[in-house]
């Protein structure tokens, strides 16, 4: 291996542990991060056979991960005519997605779960005379709700953003 490999190499890896760790900590698995960590430092298509040796697991190990990855839009299978019996994968900048929708799922589920507290107060206490306790309570809810629903909604945008600027990024480079 030249010096060029070895620093390639050494940034793969870096890239590959650091993926598996944001991965795990957004509650994914940490196979999937590597698979996806890989990838991003690609620029050609890899086997499935590629990717094992690689990442040194057997192709069952890594075969189910990589159709969730292609299911999920995170890679893209690619037909290579001159291996006409082997998959190959190539990361896909729509990709971009799994950094922010885990902010946007965090953020509907709170708030689906400011839905379920607030039904509860309406539930338990339809027979009960209504208190200034209960009905700061509600309004509290209301008003953090309405206020994760803005955030949620500039999340949104900022996310429409961000794939767009991508996008044409990514038109630039290919047109170079």
């Amino acid at each position: 291996m030249n010096a060029s490999e070895i620093v390639i190499e050494k940034v793969e890896d870096f890239i590959i542990d650091e993926f598996a760790r944001y991965i795990d900590a957004i509650g994914g698995k940490v196979m999937m991060g590597r698979i996806f960590g890989l990838l991003v430092t690609k620029h050609e298509p890899m086997s499935l056979t590629q990717i094992a040796q690689r990442l040194q697991v057997s192709k069952p190990a890594i075969s189910t991960t990589i159709k969730a990855l292609v299911e999920i839009r995170f890679l893209q299978k690619v037909y290579k005519p001159e291996f006409p019996r082997e998959d190959f994968y190539i990361f896909t900048h729509d990709s971009m997605e799994m950094v922010i929708d885990p902010g946007i799922v965090k953020l509907e589920n709170l708030m689906e779960r400011i839905d379920r507290a607030h039904e509860m107060i309406e539930k338990e206490s339809k027979d009960l005379v209504k208190s200034d306790e209960l009905e700061a309570l509600s309004h509290k809810l209301n008003l953090m709700r309405e206020s994760f629903a803005i955030v949620l909604e500039e999340y949104y945008l900022f996310g429409e953003k961000v794939k767009e600027r991508i996008r044409k990024m990514s038109e630039h480079h290919h047109k170079s």
